[in-house]
């Protein structure tokens, strides 16, 4: 019988092989479980901090010239308005120049302002500034092809009693005024351009006559220039014959005007009442005379009147009729400039700006107003409207017949207005001319 210790050793070697056997797949699984990790981390530690990227060559950067040249501008229009706008944060300049600009009691404010002839801009305002109902109002407008707008004025400054006391100065540049050609016959197709430019001053007074009438004596200084006009799509008037420019007064001259206006004025409105209704009535004449010659001395004489009348449930039916005449003195001639125009908001919607040119004109315009939205305080209230415009232009209105060549158009549009101030309109109207639009905001 053999000995249990002779087999000893060999059952020793066997249990270390199976052990080995056993244990050397788990170590290799676990060295290549490490090496794998190592590889990934090695590969998560490249993402995070890359290799340094080869420096481009020199045709790389040829190729870019013109990408570089591109984004020049915005790069340095970037790096100079950093510096403002981080001057702007830290200063508050904006929430100091709006204190400065409007106040808590509504007396300054400052606000948008707009319309389709010189663009849109920024009115200032200070009310009772010297004086109860004193106001001292600054507008600034441009428009498209450099049109522009400047207006300084001081209006019923109370010098005591029923007498008040206003002054401004104006700065008007046409760049594209329109001319068709003279009278009712002109033509959509002959129109041309050119500029008008017209600085002025003024002094006035107003005498309070009782029962909503208001006398009003104005002095007015006024420069006048014509030149080419600057539209890109028509033509200037520079454009046509000397012969055909021999027929306008005014076209070749620099004139210059010294305006004695006087005017009686009737306004018995009642804007914020719940029936708003009444008379707004104009009826004025102006003496100009030349300061630098006496070629075209004149005078213009207007008759406005404006009738509201509402009707119920807050509409109200609005109707016009305005006359205007221009007469030479002694030899003089009338400016072709200062010719009556038809053709704009504020005399017949539907056809462009001076459509119609001539010495007189007469129109008229029916409207029908009716709100469609209506809130009290800052929210805004919303208005519909439907008008009827017509009139005409002659060189004697009284040298023909009152019924004929009348030109007329029909629109409609919205008001957005509230009662601290804003008004919006937005208008259109539809002529044989055919379609206009028009855009006017807080005028």
């Amino acid at each position: 019988m053999r000995s249990p210790l002779k087999f000893f050793p060999l059952k020793i070697v066997v249990a270390a092989l199976l052990i080995l056997a056993l244990l050397i797949p788990q170590s290799l699984l676990a060295q290549s479980s490490q090496e794998s990790g190592s590889s990934e981390a090695g590969q998560s530690k490249e993402e995070v901090y890359p290799k340094k990227v080869q420096p481009r060559a020199a045709w790389e950067y040829i190729v870019n010239i013109p990408g570089y040249i591109l984004y020049f501008p915005f790069w340095l229009i970037y790096s100079a308005a950093m510096p403002i706008i981080g001057w702007v944060e830290k200063s508050n300049v904006m929430p100091r120049v709006q204190d400065f600009l409007e106040s808590d009691d509504g007396k300054r404010v400052a606000y948008p302002t707009g319309e389709t002839q010189y663009g849109m801009g920024v009115t200032y305002q200070q009310k009772d500034l010297f004086s109860p109902n004193c106001t001292l109002t600054a507008t600034g407008m441009v428009g498209l092809n450099w049109r522009r707008m400047l207006q300084f004025e001081l209006a019923r400054y109370r010098l005591g009693g029923p007498f008040t006391f206003n002054l401004g100065a104006q700065y008007l540049m046409l760049t594209d005024a329109n001319f068709y050609g003279i009278g009712n016959d002109s033509l959509k197709e002959n129109r041309h351009t050119f500029a008008h430019r017209q600085p002025g001053v003024w002094l006035g007074g107003g005498l309070d006559l009782g029962k909503k009438l208001t006398l009003l004596v104005t002095f007015r200084a006024e420069a006048n220039s014509i030149s080419a006009g600057r539209s890109s799509r028509y033509d200037s008037i520079t454009d046509l014959s000397p012969e055909l420019l021999e027929y306008l007064p005014g076209f070749y001259d620099k004139a210059d005007f010294f305006i004695s206006k006087f005017e009686l004025r009737h306004d018995s409105l009642n804007r914020l009442g719940a029936k708003p209704g009444g008379w707004l009535i104009f009826l004025n004449t102006s003496l100009y005379n030349q300061m630098n010659g006496d070629a075209y001395d004149f005078y213009r004489a207007r008759l406005d009147i404006t009738h509201f009348q509402h009707l119920f449930y807050s509409r109200s039916f609005v109707v016009r009729a305005a006359a205007e005449v221009a007469r030479p003195l002694r030899e003089g001639e009338v400016p072709f400039y200062y010719w009556s125009k038809l053709g704009d908001r504020r005399t017949i919607r539907g056809y462009s700006r001076g459509r119609y040119r001539d010495r007189d004109s007469v129109l008229f315009s029916v409207e029908y107003r009716y709100p469609l939205l209506k809130r009290p305080g800052h929210l805004p209230s919303l208005q519909a409207a439907l008008f009827i415009d017509t009139g005409k232009v002659a060189y004697d209105l009284f040298a023909e017949p009152f019924l004929k060549n009348y030109h007329t158009s029909i629109g409609g549009g919205f008001r957005f207005f509230n009662q601290q101030g804003l008004n919006l309109q937005v208008l259109v109207a539809r002529s044989r001319d055919g379609w206009r639009f028009y855009l006017v905001l807080n005028e």
